[in-house]
């Protein structure tokens, strides 16, 4: 059963396991190398006299050469602390080794250590790696160092994009034409890729450009990690037997993200752009690493996801959000993202199509659908983004009838959600029903002690009954205003 850990976030699953396959000591050093991203967790301890704040640098040398220079590390905290953190702070691990620590006075820390690409030569890992404690003021309260050793010979990285099965689909220009990919080598460090190289497509915000395929032979599990440029865009992916495009991308410089881990048996990595709210998206990737995992590993991972269902679990769904990123032209895409609640183990999709009082997102024939453009909440420094993305969806696919289906095929159970009441008075979202009757408004909302605005509002329950859903359920709770006593 596939696991996604996409961020995307458009979906909302994300997990993580860790296991150790390796480790060693050296004066107050240890060393674990962790088995789903072969990086190198290096625990040390703080001295007890130390005061509120310290400086922790740390370096690593080819071993016995003593040519050091800084480590490309982070603290070991949560994925949380690390979405929070500042870029300021993510150059100073990555680019200088330095992590500062307060309050640690007599603990042991622990800084993770990725060395691919630097720090190892054929895949394995020979350094002398130095933890060295000082003081704000620059005074060293210690210095500890100690050999570390990895053998990550068996790490697939993908890193030549020329060797994708699209033979000359990318150029070899430094700076492609729109709607153009190109594999990039010899860069600056200014670009912000790992060996020089990377792979770039060139946005034509109308004009697709054609996916691409890499082609694989492995066989059994592996973890799936990529490196993309914030400054450049991120990447989609998917393996060429999936139904879902998951789309990857790094926060910060030089930073990797653990994006799923899968059975490789038959299957390809297929690469494509973004659709967002303006159109078709640069994309961009540094490299690609596959690090083969053993069944306990797997068992490790999927034990967090797998057994018997012993919860009933409701999930929400908005296909105008969803929609408003993406480019739905076909009714086979509205099954996409119901295999993210399917994998995250839900039991009911609760499916937003629409609220009284604004223009609705399903086929209606009692009140008009939000065919055209859209605006959304800010995004960025974008106040008020535009689109025609959700109006298209609404033209080429019966969006309710297609989510209530795929849904029932996925096993999940789909109920259709009506937000009680905000009629976005004056945007495009506002409906005809709200703006021929500003004498049954209250605000922004309608009133519900109006007989003929509750003879509105259940005719939309009778239609999407009849269009097929099995439940209905109102939120309330984002509007209460709309219900001004007890007995309404």
């Amino acid at each position: 059963m596939k696991k996604s850990v996409a961020c995307l976030a458009r979906f909302g699953i994300a997990m993580g396991c860790l296991g150790i396959v390796a480790g060693g000591s050296g004066a107050a050093i240890r060393y674990e190398v962790e088995s789903v991203t072969r990086f190198i967790e290096i625990s040390y301890t703080v001295p007890s006299d130390a005061g509120e704040e310290v400086e922790v640098l740390c370096s690593w040398s080819p071993a016995g050469k003593g040519n050091w220079r800084p480590a490309k590390v982070h603290p070991l905290v949560s994925e949380t602390a690390l979405y929070l953190v500042r870029e300021p702070e993510w150059r100073e691990w990555t680019e200088q080794g330095k992590v500062l620590e307060r309050r640690a006075a007599g603990l042991e820390r622990t800084v993770v250590f990725n060395p691919y690409p630097e720090a190892q030569i054929e895949g394995k890992v020979e350094v002398d790696f130095r933890v060295e404690i000082q003081s704000p003021e620059g005074r060293v309260l210690s210095s500890e160092q100690a050999p570390v050793q990895a053998d990550n010979s068996d790490v697939v990285c993908l890193e030549d994009w020329s060797k994708v099965f699209q033979q000359g689909v990318p150029s070899k220009s430094l700076n492609p034409d729109p709607g153009e990919w190109a594999y990039r080598t010899n860069l600056a460090a200014s670009e912000q890729v790992t060996r020089g190289d990377d792979l770039l497509g060139k946005a034509d915000i109308k004009v697709p450009l054609p996916q691409l395929s890499h082609p694989l032979n492995l066989k059994g599990w592996y973890a799936i990690h990529v490196c993309t440029s914030p400054l450049k865009g991120g990447i989609g992916l998917r393996l060429s037997g999936d139904e879902r495009t998951d789309y990857v991308g790094s926060r910060y410089p030089f930073q990797e993200v653990f994006w799923n881990w899968r059975r490789m048996d038959h299957q390809h990595l297929v690469l494509r752009q973004q659709h967002i709210y303006t159109g078709w998206a640069p994309a961009h990737v540094d490299y690609v690493r596959l690090v083969p995992l053993g069944e306990d590993q797997v068992e490790s991972l999927e034990a967090k996801f797998g057994g018997k269902v012993d919860k009933f679990i409701a999930g929400y769904y908005e296909p105008y959000s969803w929609a408003f990123y993406e480019n739905v032209q076909h009714t086979l895409q509205h099954r996409e993202p119901l295999t993210a609640f399917r994998e995250a183990r839900l039991s009911l999709v609760d499916i937003q199509i629409g609220r009284f009082g604004d223009k609705v997102v399903y086929e209606s024939r009692l009140t008009d659908p939000l065919n055209y453009s859209t605006i959304g909440d800010p995004i960025g420094e974008v106040r008020v983004p535009t689109t025609d993305n959700v109006g298209r969806m609404q033209q080429f696919s019966n969006a309710l009838d297609a989510t209530l289906r795929y849904a029932r095929e996925l096993g999940l159970i789909p109920h259709a959600n009506f937000g009680a009441s905000n009629c976005y008075p004056g945007t495009p979202l506002q409906s005809d029903f709200s703006k021929q009757h500003p004498e049954w408004m209250r605000g922004a909302c309608l009133r519900f002690e109006v007989p003929q605005v509750r003879e509105y509002a259940l005719s939309l329950y009778r239609e999407a009954l009849e269009i097929g859903a099995p439940g209905i359920s109102i939120d309330f709770c984002r509007y209460p205003e709309s219900i001004d006593n007890a007995t309404t």
